[in-house]
């Protein structure tokens, strides 16, 4: 049997395996994992190349910390921003 390259023309491999958190993303890759594409998938259905997307999720900027963090926003208490 002949296998036909396959290029996608969109793919989230990297959201889903920011998703999964595994310890080790190359090695969850390289190894397979339970999401749409990995190397032993990507070998096996001929995967030749493709558009990766990137979502960068929202950050809300806590101004009393000098710093953000995802949303959604974790419960906010002004109990460390004396003044607020």
């Amino acid at each position: 049997m002949t296998i036909v390259p396959v290029f996608d023309g969109h793919n989230d491999v990297l959201s889903r395996l920011h998703g999964n958190r595994p310890q080790d993303p190359a090695r969850a890759f390289i190894d397979g994992y339970d999401a749409a594409i990995d190397l032993p998938k990507s070998v096996a259905g001929g995967f030749a190349g493709g558009f990766f997307a990137v979502y960068i999720p929202p950050l809300e900027v806590d101004p009393c910390r000098n710093c953000c963090h995802p949303l959604p926003a974790r419960n906010h208490t002004n109990d460390h921003c004396p003044g607020l």
